[in-house]
């Protein structure tokens, strides 16, 4: 309360925005707890000496990967978990899971994974929930809510249309605007609009032809400006270089923060392009905007409160998507509480 988040960021380097907006580097990160995927936020001394804490990611969805797997927590398959029809069980299961990740140390559970089982032959069908965007609505935004009353946080996975799993980081989802919105975006924006995640991953594939990362539509136009999400955005664990069409100037970790697609995980691709790309084609408000939906995330996380003395983030769940009130639909809206 001493000082805005936007008089926060302003007394940062370029060097510390351009460094904040990628990860740790690698997974099991010893700033991290132990079996984590990645770990962003203070992932400098520099970062750290100003306040900002390692944010320790996990993989689910199907449980909690630790390092020792003998306290792992292992869950049933979403699709099983969707044959039940039951939205109310599937919450009060991953409070549960919720409960065991902040007994240890973990932030961000990488889960639920919402895309549509499209192909019987799909190598990740056992994370996706079903073939149908209404259920994989419902049981996402179940997973999410359960997991972030908590105080812990959910992260949606992988935006979007991607549908395989062999050779996902070279495919191409070509998909009609109506086809893309009423089935293969549905699912996600029930669960955005009824759960409100912490965050949410972008799939390795391309969707017309732009890789999902460095989509602006995707990532900005649809996700925050018409859905009105206004929580943080990472890539998968990974990405593939690429460069604006716009501005030769602008690629890679530069082309993914003006598309605001805040942050690289796990972090092992050079800040150069974002360094090269300042004042020709990438300005500062882009990069210090990603740094902000960073650091609002970070302020959220269970380690944060620990660090700081400070109650866990008092999730409060937003208004039903299928809410009628005389007749009229109500989408809900983000109950993410202001920095």
């Amino acid at each position: 309360g001493k000082v805005t988040m936007d008089e926060f960021i302003a007394q940062m380097s370029e060097d510390d925005l351009a460094r904040i907006a990628r990860g740790a580097g690698g997974m099991q990160s010893s700033l991290g707890s132990g079996g984590n995927a990645g770990v962003f936020g203070g992932v400098e001394t520099s970062l750290r000496d100003l306040g900002i804490v390692p944010v320790s990611t996990h993989d689910g969805p199907s449980g909690l990967r630790l390092r020792d797997t003998d306290s792992s927590s292992l869950l049933p398959i979403g699709s099983l978990l969707a044959c039940t029809w039951n939205n109310e069980l599937v919450e009060y299961l991953y409070s549960l899971l919720g409960e065991e990740m902040i007994i240890n140390g973990v932030d961000i559970l990488l889960a639920p994974g919402m895309n549509l089982q499209r192909d019987p032959l799909c190598g990740r069908n056992f994370e996706y929930f079903s073939e149908d965007p209404l259920i994989t609505g419902m049981m996402g935004a179940a997973t999410t809510r359960g997991v972030q009353a908590s105080g812990a946080g959910a992260c949606l996975k992988h935006f979007a249309g991607n549908n395989q799993e062999t050779n996902r980081k070279k495919t191409d989802s070509r998909l009609s605007e109506r086809a893309l919105r009423e089935i293969y975006l549905r699912g996600f924006e029930i669960a955005v609009k009824t759960s409100d995640p912490f965050t949410v991953m972008s799939g390795y594939n391309k969707l017309n032809g732009v890789w999902c990362c460095y989509n602006y539509e995707l990532m900005t136009t649809i996700l925050r400006d018409q859905w009105g999400y206004n929580g943080m955005l990472m890539t998968d664990w990974s990405m593939q270089s690429a460069q604006s069409p716009f501005n030769e100037n602008v690629k890679d970790n530069a082309y993914r923060v003006q598309a605001q697609l805040d942050l690289y995980m796990p972090g092992d691709f050079s800040n150069a392009s974002i360094k090269n790309a300042l004042g020709k084609g990438l300005t500062l408000g882009e990069l210090q905007r990603s740094a902000k939906n960073i650091l609002n995330c970070v302020l959220l996380t269970p380690k944060f409160a620990r660090e700081n003395a400070l109650e866990y983030h008092q999730y409060a769940k937003p208004e039903t998507y299928f809410q009628v009130t005389g007749g009229d639909k109500v989408d809900g809206e983000s109950a993410r509480l202001s920095s």
